[in-house]
């Protein structure tokens, strides 16, 4: 009896407790496996950078240091900066990798970022690039978890790392690390049945849960024991066991085969049994290979199909008739062998090894020939002369001893080769060949590059050499070699260019060489930063060698490794480079060429970028596909341009790695980001700077300049203009671009005198920050910023420490100390002159504006004022800007003296009303300030009344909406919001920006609504506040219209009733004209309403979460109910 009480309490408690749980949401716990523990979650910041050291590869991170040791900066890609700080971000480019620590015992992670911006192709990967792991570049939080990391950890000095490395320029703000510790690796232990008495050594176990997983082999003992670790990823692993040796398999009934790994214990015991597998014993002979095939020895292996299974190495001996016999060598019946021949390189088996289980005592394999394919190609020399080649020989790389050489007669040569890859060699007196060939089924065409000493023998000087078809040389490139041998010391030498276009890379290095072209002549080159090409070598440069010989492409181009691809190299030994009426230009931001898709261009380094061989015109112009390429980067002292073009988009122009003098005279230079880079003392006089953008969106926040700070004087840019770039298929919407930031702190920039385009062209800040080094941190310079008329631009708004020149230092600036004892050709001597530049007027038209805002009518006297307006002489320079200054003041003074008429009216109808052009406001009659009015603009800025608007608007359905809504719980009989009218109502000034009333009020007049009739309605005015709250507003009613006043502004509404509807607030009608001077109603007029009438955004509903709490507090309860039932049932039997 006493056990069927306990029975029955257990079993109302177990099932209360399978209620509880069965209805219990999977957020209140219960789970079907155990977290894994959590060990370390570190979060590394990079929003407050400013007093951060400059990060250095091989060295932590600053900041970053603490229990963790800090992130390592290993490595950047040697085409750009690298990871650098900037005041609130780190920037993780393009190619660079960070060493974040881990724990000795973590074995997963999760990783987590948030960026400042986004682009989902600006990949950071977790591990390795290939791992699988990535996140995108977004500025909310982006996750991924690496279940082991255990393949991916690297060690320095004793500390774990987990590699990340950038797949763009990735601008993080924070980075976070979850370290957890779960088992992974497990130890295997177990017996092989029936092993050692077969000599089965070794046993496999290959992953059916990780296809990219390696197969793992134990080795079994004499007494048929194995120890193997296998990884259990997640709580679960399955392997599938077998044995290579032939003849054997592990048992596969009822899965017998396959080991399966569950929980989170570091090991686990799995026996196998060994059983006979059928197999096949063959013996025969391999025919068909000729003797003077044979290189060393002839050596054949079967290779089964099955990769579970040992490749077998077969005994041959060579026989009287030239086959090789093989005996007695057993194969897995269910699997298929390829036979492989060794020794006998252009000859193979073609037909597979399988045989039946049993004994093969005649099997007949034949070899045959490989096929070979026609190759052919003409010689290409390094000196542009005759080939005196004789024999062509192609050596196989995989294997020297296979070689075949074939005779040449004349420029040419035809052979056939086997698939495979070969180096090239020839016979020549004169010649070495640069080729390598990749043979494969069909015809190849190669051309063969030949090389020979270059000709440094000395020649006469020429003054001038011209360049182009049917002239001395065909390219710059022989004309600069050819002029390198004249016999000269600082004798100059003209280049003459005769041709429209000349696509080369271009590298000037010997001294005293002009460059001229009086057609305007283009030199044009097709690299990008971040790209390969066939021609580029290791250094990142042109190579005519590897150009012809397109086997395998070099370095990806970069600053280190190309100069960001530049058309023209001026490398330091060309001092006192000169080049006139030449346009330089990088075709990489602008068009396709063939000549890149057949130099082998394809992607870029970065994810984001194209494939350019498959790309259009207008791909390469869209943002996401820009990249720098340089048109000129200028390593030697003393150089100078007069009326030459560069053309790029990002880096256009290198001018100095140190303290390089070069002058720029009358030159366009184009561009969008940095397009004007480097260090050195660059004069640039009369030049125009051409904003660049892009084909699918508009470019703002453009730089012009980023310097360095190794030359003591820096940039001076004398009378430039910037304009927008008239090229074709590029968006003109270019705006708000700067005039520079600093690449390095203590740059020095100098604008004077610069014209631009409109007064939204340049920035407000004017000048802006790079890697945290701020515009404070330089020396910018700037005077007389003015558009074509000459009217200012204003500078108020320029960035904390730039440098407002007076006209007394504008004048101080001399072009020749940026020379520093240099006379450059094309400099005309003499001390910088600013232009004459008109004085300021701003204060002096404010105070006019303020002035034609006023009515004449109003004042006693109004003749001071018209006298002070016609007093302006706008004839005035900046030199004498007192003396605008003192017109401004006058008129204001003038204004300030003014007395008005005497006047009955308290109300003064002073302010405007904004019809906008429409009838939105076609009830409004009349706008006056009561009281002591005041008005603030965004700024906190005092305005007069007569600066001001009143601003009416439609209110949005949306509002209207939430407004009846909030009418109707006021019960108000007859309305139907046919009868109302909603506006949006707003002060503003006399230019369209939105004022505040901080004193005073508004009293705002209105006529009734067209086709209403007044006796027939109640009239009610509502106000909806920033909160919400719609409030009820005081009326004065007459015959001919309401007045109403306003303290604040937002949605109004004019609600017209039916009367003899009844209503729970007092209406305003003529005979009633104000609800707020009837006693005893139901609300007082401008009180805010109580809660339950506030109008709310709707709010998100949570879908699941309640309802599943809701029920689970219902069975619980239910649950406890039965417990109780049965203790109260037992207490009344028990009586």
């Amino acid at each position: 009896m006493r056990f069927n009480k306990l029975f029955r309490k257990v079993f109302a408690a177990v099932s209360a407790v399978t209620l509880i749980v069965s209805g219990m949401p999977v957020g209140l716990g219960v789970t079907a496996k155990a977290a894994d523990t959590q060990t370390r979650k570190i979060t590394y910041s990079f929003s407050a950078n400013s007093s951060k050291k400059a990060p250095t590869a091989g060295e932590i991170l600053d900041g970053t240091a603490g229990e963790s040791g800090g992130i390592l900066y290993v490595s950047q890609d040697a085409g750009n900066s690298g990871v650098t700080y900037d005041s609130d971000k780190l920037r993780f480019r393009q190619g660079s990798v960070l060493y974040l620590p881990v724990k000795d015992d973590t074995t997963k992670v999760k990783y987590e970022q948030v960026c400042s911006n986004a682009a989902t192709d600006r990949p950071v990967y977790i591990g390795s690039v290939d791992s699988g792991y990535s996140v995108q570049m977004k500025t909310t939080t982006q996750s991924v978890t690496v279940d082991d990391i255990t393949g991916y950890i690297v060690e320095k000095e004793g500390q774990k790392y987990l590699p990340v490395i950038s797949g763009g320029d990735v601008k993080v703000r924070t980075m976070t690390l979850t370290e957890y510790n779960p088992i992974i690796n497990v130890t295997v232990t177990g017996t092989v049945a029936n092993a050692a008495e077969n000599g089965i050594t070794e046993i496999k176990f290959d992953s059916l849960t990780d296809s990219s997983a390696k197969t793992v082999t134990a080795q079994v003992d004499s007494n048929g024991k194995y120890s193997v670790v296998l990884k259990r990823v997640n709580g679960s692993a399955k392997y599938e066991v077998s044995i290579s040796a032939v003849g054997f398999k592990i048992n596969d009934t009822d899965n017998g085969n396959i080991l399966e790994l569950t929980g989170e214990d570091a090991t686990a015991v799995k026996d196998f049994e060994a059983v006979a597998d059928a197999v096949a014993t063959v013996s025969g002979s391999i025919m068909g290979i000729p003797a003077d095939a044979v290189k060393g020895t002839v050596s054949v292996k079967f290779v089964p199909d099955n990769s579970k299974l040992s490749t077998i190495e077969v005994d041959v001996k060579a026989q009287t008739d030239g086959s090789y016999s093989f005996s007695n060598v057993s194969i897995n019946s269910s699997s298929n062998y390829s036979v492989v021949l060794g020794g006998v390189d252009d000859y193979e088996v073609t037909e597979k090894l399988n045989k039946a289980a049993g004994d093969y005592t005649d099997v007949k394999i034949a070899a045959t020939q490989r096929t070979k394919v026609n190759v052919s190609g003409k010689f290409v020399t390094s000196d542009d002369k005759a080939s005196d080649v004789t024999k062509i020989t192609f050596t196989n790389k995989s294997d020297s001893s296979y070689s075949y050489s074939f005779d040449v007669t004349g420029d040419g040569y035809k052979a056939q080769l086997r698939a495979g890859e070969y180096d090239t060699s020839v016979v020549s007196e004169k010649y070495t060949a640069y080729d390598h060939v990749s043979v494969g089924s069909a015809d190849v065409l190669n051309d063969v590059y030949l090389e020979t000493e270059a000709d440094t023998s000395p020649v006469e000087y020429q003054a001038e050499v011209k360049v182009g078809k049917g002239q001395q040389f065909e390219t710059i490139t022989d004309a600069v070699k050819y002029i390198g041998r004249m016999t000269r010391t600082t004798e100059r030498v003209t280049i003459t260019l005769t041709d429209a276009l000349y696509r080369e890379q271009v590298m000037v290095d010997t001294p005293y060489v002009t460059i001229s072209s009086e057609a305007g002549s283009t030199i044009t080159w097709y690299y990008g930063s971040g790209y390969t090409y066939y021609s580029a070598d290791m250094n990142g440069y042109y190579s005519e060698a590897r150009a012809v010989d397109k086997y395998e492409k070099g370095v990806a181009i970069g600053m280190g490794t190309g100069h960001w691809g530049a058309t023209v190299n001026v490398l330091p030994t060309a001092t006192a480079f000169r080049s006139e009426g030449v346009i330089y230009e990088s075709s990489f931001n602008r068009y396709m060429t063939t000549e890149e898709v057949a130099d082998g261009v394809g992607k870029g380094g970065d994810n984001s970028k194209v494939d350019r061989s498959k790309a259009t015109d207008a791909d390469i112009k869209l943002y996401k596909n820009k990249e720098r390429a340089c048109v000129i980067f200028i390593e030697a002292d003393q150089s100078e341009f007069k009326d030459c073009q560069f053309l790029s988009s990002q880096d256009t122009m290198f001018t100095g790695n140190n303290t390089e003098h070069t002058y720029f005279k009358n030159c366009v230079i184009e561009g969008t980001t940095d397009y004007i880079c480097g260090d050195g003392s660059a004069v640039f006089d009369g030049c125009t700077l051409s904003m660049y953008g892009y084909g699918d969106k508009a470019a703002s926040g453009s730089i012009i300049v980023a310097s360095k700070a190794l030359s003591q004087l820096g940039y001076l840019f004398n009378n430039c203009k910037v304009v927008k770039t008239s090229y074709p298929g590029i968006n003109k919407g270019i705006t708000k671009t700067y005039f520079a930031r600093p690449w390095r702190a203590d740059s020095k920039v100098v604008f004077l005198n610069t014209e631009v385009e409109d007064a939204n062209t340049i920035a407000p800040a004017g000048f802006t920050s790079m890697s945290n080094v701020t515009p404070a941190k330089a020396k910018y310079y700037e005077y007389n910023t003015h558009l074509a008329d000459g009217t200012k631009v204003s500078t108020s708004s320029r960035a904390a420490g730039v440098n407002k020149m007076t006209d007394e230092e504008a004048s101080a600036v001399k072009l020749e100390d940026y020379f520093e004892g240099w006379t450059p050709a094309y400099y005309k001597s003499g001390d910088v002159k600013p232009e004459p530049v008109a004085a300021d007027y701003t204060a002096v038209d404010e105070a006019i504006k303020a002035a034609e805002a006023l009515n004449k009518d109003d004042y006693e006297d109004f003749s001071a004022v018209t006298k002070a307006i016609e007093a302006v002489d706008r004839t005035l320079t900046s030199e004498e800007q007192a003396k605008v200054d003192a017109m401004a003041k006058a008129i204001t003074d003038a204004i300030n003296g003014l007395v008005k008429k005497q006047t009955d009216d308290s109300d003064k109808s002073d302010i405007k009303v904004d019809l906008d052009e429409n009838e939105d406001a076609a009830d409004f009659k009349d706008v006056a300030s009561v009281g002591d009015v005041k008005v603030k603009d965004e700024e906190g800025k005092d305005l007069t009344v007569s600066e001001i608007k009143l601003n009416v608007e439609k209110a949005a359905a949306s509002i209207s909406e939430k407004i009846d809504a909030a009418i109707a719980d006021k019960n108000i009989k007859g309305f139907d919001s046919k009868n109302a009218d909603y506006y949006d109502i707003s002060l503003k000034t006399t230019d369209g920006k939105v004022v505040k009333l901080s004193s005073g009020k508004i009293k705002i007049t209105m006529s009734y609504k067209k086709g209403i009739n007044a006796a027939d309605y109640n009239l009610y005015v509502f106000h909806m506040n920033n909160n919400g709250v719609l409030e009820s507003v005081a009326v004065t009613a007459d015959e001919n219209g309401f007045s109403f006043e306003a303290e604040s502004f937002s949605p109004y509404a004019v609600v017209y009733a039916a009367k003899d509807s009844g209503s729970d607030i007092t209406p305003s009608t003529p005979e009633n004209p104000g609800n707020n001077e009837t006693p005893g109603t139901a609300e007082t007029p401008g009180t805010t309403e109580t809660p339950d009438s506030t109008v709310t955004p709707d709010s998100s509903v949570s879908t699941g979460d309640s309802l599943g709490m809701f029920m689970y507090m219902i069975i619980l309860a239910a649950a406890l109910a039965g417990m109780a039932g049965v203790v109260v049932y037992d207490r009344k039997r028990a009586k």
